[in-house]
């Protein structure tokens, strides 16, 4: 949704304060990840998490898109409060974190796609996508 406002030069909505944070997986990591647990007999039976340990603010994400899309300065980030999209009951949770050491240990999986990486490659591929 940020890629999609940037991209029509509206400010992304951020809900919140913006300081919750996630970790972000590139698409590419998380193939590996899920073909390595098919082939590697360590997996059979196990429960794996494969994603990307590093935090990232939901503030942070959008101003990061902000800075691949070259709209600094024009842009900044929208803070929504949560009582206005979800109604007043919602509540988020501050981190979600994968533990992806049964990985890292079973399968020696490791994410290799950085978040900026990632966001230049979707950036792109959205550049791509909605060209006319």
């Amino acid at each position: 949704m940020f890629m999609r406002r940037i991209l029509n030069n509206q400010a992304p909505q951020v809900h919140g304060d913006g300081n919750q944070t996630r970790s972000f997986t590139f698409i590419s990591d998380t193939i590996d990840g899920t073909v390595t647990s098919l082939v590697r007999n360590e997996a059979v039976g196990e429960v794996l998490n494969i994603g990307n340990q590093v935090e990232t603010s939901i503030l942070e994400l959008a101003n990061n898109i902000i800075s691949v899309a070259g709209k600094e300065g024009e842009l900044k980030p929208e803070l929504i409060p949560y009582s206005e999209f979800y109604g007043r009951s919602y509540e988020d949770l501050r981190r979600r974190v994968p533990d992806i050491s049964k990985a890292r240990r079973l399968l020696a999986f490791e994410p290799r796609v950085t978040l900026r990486e990632g966001l230049d490659l979707t950036y792109q591929w959205y550049l791509k996508e909605s060209a006319p």
